[in-house]
């Protein structure tokens, strides 16, 4: 099921510029040798940004071709006939054949 995002809440832009500002200071101390960030809390801004904004047009895409995916998959197991009454009528010993 693809995740339900809405319009970003009330005050989610400013939020969003400034973790987008966070992410620029983490980002240029990670290039500066010695600096006091470490890449998980870069990906874990990354991830609440993520998170606030709204869903733009290729993940919309995205979740798009998943779905039909997912429903063509399941269209063709239900076609496929279900004949259970061979199971297990097959010769038991390799050597039977």
């Amino acid at each position: 099921m693809s995740p339900k995002r809405t319009a970003p809440p009330e005050g989610a832009e400013e939020d969003i510029k400034k973790i987008e500002e966070v992410i620029e200071i983490i980002y240029k101390d990670l290039l500066a040798k010695g600096g006091q960030y470490k890449v998980s809390e870069l990906l874990k801004a990354i991830e609440l940004k993520r998170k606030l904004a709204p869903a733009d047009d290729r993940e919309k895409q995205f979740w798009t071709m998943i779905n039909g995916i997912r429903r063509d998959t399941l269209d063709q197991k239900n076609k496929k006939p279900n004949d259970n009454s061979t199971r297990g009528a097959g010769p038991k010993d390799p050597h039977d054949v």
